[in-house]
């Protein structure tokens, strides 16, 4: 396999544009300001394809950090899981992030992306008047909170309370229900 960098300015490329082929953030929310100057994509009829633009080769290897990173994208959303199954899933993560990255194009590795981030959007907005606390939520650096909603001795619902939550974080005994925060 060839080196992928170029070694004279023959070689050179011109960039790619990447203006809208992703979707605006502000524009979702209601409060892009940009308009027509907006680098991003106001809906899906104005995204344009990344096939055209990214050559179709497969990505390197990576060491565990890169693929450790690519892997916290899903940071932010917290699963109850057996002890048994999170022992099974630390695992398992080298193997399964070393065949995805194997399996998968760049191409593919950025519209997976952002299709993630698509979804992401509607989890990423706090509930009015509630704003989660301080804290990282992996690779996105987006800030992570969970609900923790208690009943009162009359059966009245509390105020939900919000707590930070690390980026790797798991609880329990062996055999028992966990919490886990990847």
């Amino acid at each position: 396999m060839g080196c992928s960098f170029a070694h004279s300015k023959a070689e050179l490329r011109e960039r790619p544009s990447l203006r809208a082929t992703e979707l605006c953030f502000r524009f979702a929310k209601g409060n892009c300001r940009k308009g027509q100057g907006c680098n991003f994509a106001h809906g899906h009829h104005e995204l344009r394809s990344l096939a055209q633009l990214v050559p179709q080769k497969s990505m390197a290897r990576s060491n565990k950090k890169e693929a450790a990173a690519r892997a916290s994208a899903l940071a932010c959303l917290d699963y109850p899981v057996d002890s048994a199954t999170v022992q099974g899933m630390m695992a398992l993560t080298d193997q399964l992030s070393q065949e995805l990255t194997d399996q998968l194009s760049y191409l593919e590795m950025v519209e997976a992306r952002f299709k993630l981030m698509e979804q992401m959007m509607p989890f990423l907005d706090a509930p009015p008047g509630l704003s989660p606390p301080t804290g990282s939520c992996g690779y996105l650096g987006y800030q992570s909170y969970h609900s923790e909603q208690t009943v009162a001795a009359e059966g009245e619902e509390q105020t939900p309370s919000f707590s930070s939550v690390s980026p790797v974080t798991a609880q329990g005994e062996p055999g028992e229900p966990v919490k886990i925060w990847l």
